[in-house]
């Protein structure tokens, strides 16, 4: 027996979500087994619709195959709505018709249809993108819309399958089975009061075609049942509502309670995939290490910050599954490179989420990558590349020589402690680009000595410095690697005798290893007027040798220390107190939202879902 996702009943159980049923398990997606018929009519219903606030910006809206034993071929369907051109304001709200493309939508399945702004992004799972003369799109916004699915064919007249009337109409003469008013409108060109929003049909799929249908909610449930109440708050501020943090409560369906979400605690779930190295000569550093994801689960948790790692069954055991599903794997097929979008050569990262991340958890998990390298010749590069609050970030250690064998050099115990430093680091970075930090805290100046994050290039790889002890020891090798390039002639050569990274205190191959975001305590420090004393600006300092003459009792000093080619004031920035984790209701902006002088892409998960994405380098600082 197979079952879609929705509001299902079979003989064992009752169950309200994502998944596929197959004798007592559930599934992510359709079991190998499961043949639809691909052509025939289902009964679709359009079930939500998405806020919209902009006019170039795509709009969605679900579908929902509410037949209970036969599949819906949504190519056999059209849908009709205003429309707009990509790039221009609308001048008139004039009707089209949009032919749907293929997709087998399953008995009780949700199928999220989206226009195309975006080429980066490509149909996957449940997902499909329109686009009509390589220019026009559906069309709504926060006044009003239409739409309509229609059956049959233009050459012998469409027949209404279902609609939609949102706000002031001028189609009112299509139809005419709706009756009375149309379901009112946002009326509002306030973001956060439109962004992440939805217009959503009752729990129950309510028909009667009248607004009594639909209930517009601040939280969007695509891909899963409209189980957020149009009151719904988010008390702590993490993007969930606090139904789906209390006993008993979803999310389009996802029982995020029983997955660990509380009310009171910030929550952040995060689904990781991983390039299948199937044939290959195995790189560890590909391979998401446990003690490394706890290692970040440990980190946030010390600032009653909850993090949910979804790994599938790489490690042996349930996870963030459905009830009786047996955990699916995550490995995704290999590429050499990958990038955030399309590049020549690389593997889109959109196209592997597409293909594996359930509609139903896209407004609630962010998505990470461990894929090989972001070279297409699969060279060594970049250990990440992250959104900017947004929510996908890729981690790219292939050919970094991550290993827990021993060598040489390193003993065993030392090459596992860089392995698990290394990815714990720079997941826990990409992922602050995601919440918002820049390599600066607030700005994307790096390198600053007296920024104590695990953003900063400096302190990323490396790990924080001990106030107090050694401390100036990671700004040395900064000086020494990249500045000079280990010459011998190098002022800063004195601290490191044998020009590795032993004169480092704690560094990434044991375990004192210490990552962190900054807490924003550092006095500044002026490059035209540098007293050493004051070390990396915080109590307890030893000094700082920052001319490399060996002591730490200069003053008036004027030095680039942060190697940017200008002489400025380096400040701190308090990260985890401007840490942004709704990645759904808000417009891109700088940290504290007041002003969009930092970046321009728009925030707009569902519609778009690709955002800012923070430049990375191969920082030299970090490796040997």
């Amino acid at each position: 027996m197979i079952i879609g996702n929705g509001v299902i009943e079979t003989e064992d159980l009752f169950r309200t979500g994502e998944g596929w049923y197959e004798e007592g398990q559930w599934f992510e997606f359709p079991p190998a087994s499961y043949v639809p018929d691909i052509n025939s009519m289902g009964t679709l219903k359009i079930t939500e619709l998405g806020g919209h606030l902009y006019y170039n910006t795509p709009t969605w809206f679900e579908v929902t195959n509410i037949h209970p034993t036969e599949s819906a071929q949504l190519s056999r369907y059209h849908l009709r709505s205003y429309y707009i051109e990509q790039g221009s304001p609308p001048t008139s709200y004039q009707p089209e018709i949009f032919p749907l493309p293929p997709l087998v939508i399953p008995p009780g399945s949700y199928a999220l249809i989206r226009g195309q702004f975006e080429q980066q992004l490509t149909s996957g799972g449940m997902t499909v993108f329109i686009l009509k003369d390589g220019i026009r799109t559906p069309y709504w916004d926060e006044t009003g819309g239409h739409l309509e699915l229609l059956t049959g064919a233009q050459s012998t007249g469409f027949q209404t399958a279902d609609s939609l009337k949102i706000g002031f109409d001028n189609l009112s003469n299509l139809s005419p089975e709706w009756a009375g008013a149309t379901v009112p409108a946002a009326g509002s060109s306030v973001e956060n009061l439109v962004l992440g929003y939805s217009y959503s049909r009752s729990s129950l799929n309510g028909d009667t075609n009248t607004a009594a249908d639909w209930v517009r909610t601040p939280w969007a449930t695509p891909g899963g049942p409209n189980d957020v109440a149009a009151g719904a708050t988010d008390g702590d501020a993490d993007g969930i509502p606090d139904t789906a943090e209390s006993p008993g409560g979803t999310f389009a369906g996802l029982p995020l309670y029983d997955w660990g979400a509380r009310t009171g605690k910030k929550d952040i779930f995060i689904h990781v995939d991983f390039m299948d190295q199937t044939g290959r000569l195995e790189d560890e550093g590909i391979i998401p290490h446990k003690d490394a994801l706890t290692k970040v689960v440990a980190t946030f948790g010390a600032k009653n910050i909850a993090v949910h790692f979804d790994t599938g069954d790489l490690y042996g055991e349930h996870q963030l599954i459905l009830p009786s599903q047996v955990p699916p794997s995550h490995k995704v097929p290999f590429a050499l490179g990958a990038t955030l979008g399309k590049e020549p050569g690389l593997a889109n990262v959109y196209d592997y989420k597409n293909s594996t991340l359930p509609e139903a958890r896209r407004q609630i998990f962010h998505y990470l990558l461990f894929g090989n390298t972001q070279q297409a010749n699969g060279n060594a590069g970049s250990s990440g590349l992250g959104e900017l609050r947004g929510n996908d970030f890729l981690v790219t250690l292939g050919k970094w020589g991550l290993s827990t064998m021993g060598n040489l050099k390193f003993t065993a115990s030392e090459k596992y402690w860089e392995l698990v430093n290394i990815q714990a680091s720079t997941i826990m970075h990409e992922l602050g680009h995601n919440l918002g930090l820049h390599h600066g805290g607030a700005e994307s100046r790096n390198y600053k000595p007296n920024y104590l994050s695990v953003m900063n290039y400096l302190y990323q790889i490396s790990g924080l410095p001990v106030v107090g002890t050694q401390e100036g020891d990671r700004f040395y090798w900064g000086q020494f690697y990249q500045k000079d390039e280990k010459n011998s002639s190098s002022l800063f050569l004195k601290y490191f005798n044998d020009g590795y990274k032993s004169g480092i205190f704690q560094n990434e191959y044991g375990s004192g290893f210490s990552m962190d975001f900054s807490q924003g305590q550092a006095v500044n420090l002026s490059e035209t007027n540098l007293s050493e004393n004051l070390g990396l600006g915080l109590t307890g300092t030893s000094g700082v040798d920052f001319n490399g003459d060996g002591d730490t009792l200069d003053t008036g000093l004027s030095l680039d220390i942060n190697l940017d080619t200008q002489k400025s004031v380096l400040s701190d920035y308090a990260d985890w107190s401007h840490l942004i984790l709704d990645f759904q209701h808000t417009y891109e902006s700088d940290s504290n939202g007041s002003t969009r002088s930092l970046v321009t892409t728009r925030r707009l998960m569902l519609e778009n879902d690709t955002q800012e994405i923070v430049p990375e380098y191969d920082h030299p600082i970090g490796r040997e």
